[in-house]
């Protein structure tokens, strides 16, 4: 068997890190991924509106947190 390469050792250390990041942030990860599932069988416009408000309120702060802790990790 052939040692890893630099390649994999840094796919292998990304993946970890955004487990770590997704880790953070899992409840809110979750909430987002049921609420993407619902609207992808729904037409309710009401329902709509609610997601909308949810990715302002909640997701895209999670989101641009997780962006920033991995760019953080990326330069370490």
């Amino acid at each position: 068997m052939n040692p890893p390469t630099n390649a994999d050792i840094r796919w292998k250390q990304r993946f970890q890190n955004f487990d770590r990041a997704f880790l953070l942030l899992r409840e809110i990860w979750i909430d987002m991924l049921n609420r993407r599932n619902l609207l992808s069988h729904t037409y309710d416009p009401a329902a709509f509106e609610k997601a909308v408000e949810a990715i302002a309120e909640h997701y895209l702060a999670a989101l641009s947190e997780v962006r920033g802790h991995l760019a953080d990790r990326a330069r370490a």
